[in-house]
């Protein structure tokens, strides 16, 4: 490593497939990657469009533990192959929408926000499209986002404003969700899993009768012959 290395936005995420960490350097802007089974680093440099450099705010790793670099100062997503080390970019609809820290679900697909554009949005990778959905409130300017697998909704909050805001991705209703609300939010998750957990009950295989030798004689009176 580098005398100067800052070394921050660590991550382990899907370290399982490879046994590789994932980390950038602000000083430099260089990316490393850390194999804990050798303890060997290895440094790819800066990530570039044309002579532009890009450093990521926040580095989300997907289910093969290729890298996703959200360009807080800009207008594009990028990302990094595990296996050949190819950078590819992703501009965002939006201009200069300022997009920040991020999440992969389980489908495989990005979600983040878009601090410059008041904003959050997905990145599909079957389809190589970004979706984005504005907030309902000025200057929220999201921090993050973070889809709920119970109920597919996406929550973002801010450091701006005491609300955190509910949007469903398949209708676009947007909700602002105050502090004191929180509770009341929380329950209704609570209630959403609670019916998730009945229908899983519900659809479980019947039980295996008992075998005719484990049956008491009374029962096998009413069944066989004998």
């Amino acid at each position: 490593l580098d005398i100067t290395t800052q070394t921050n936005m660590v991550t382990p995420t899907h370290m399982n497939v490879d046994n590789k960490v994932w980390m950038t350097d602000t000083a430099t802007r260089n990316l490393y990657r850390l194999d804990a089974t050798t303890g060997k680093w290895e440094n790819l440099g800066v990530s570039k469009v044309a002579d532009r450099q890009i450093s990521g705010y926040g580095l989300p790793t997907d289910k093969d533990n290729n890298l996703f670099l959200l360009e807080f100062g800009g207008t594009k997503i990028g990302k990094i192959d595990a296996k050949t080390k190819q950078f590819t970019f992703y501009p965002t609809p939006t201009k200069f929408a300022r997009a920040r820290r991020g999440r992969v679900d389980h489908e495989n697909r990005l979600w983040f926000a878009e601090y410059g554009n008041n904003a959050v949005a997905v990145f599909d990778p079957k389809t190589e499209k970004i979706t984005e959905w504005q907030m309902p409130v000025k200057w929220q300017m999201p921090y993050d986002a973070q889809i709920s697998e119970t109920s597919g909704d996406i929550y973002n909050g801010s450091m701006l404003s005491d609300r955190i805001i509910r949007t469903n991705p398949k209708t676009g209703e947007r909700l602002s969700i105050k502090a004191n609300q929180l509770k009341e939010e929380f329950e209704r998750l609570r209630s959403i899993d609670s019916a998730e957990e009945a229908d899983e009950s519900e659809d479980d295989d019947p039980p295996i009768p008992p075998t005719r030798a484990e049956m008491s004689p009374a029962a096998r009176k009413k069944i066989f012959v004998e």
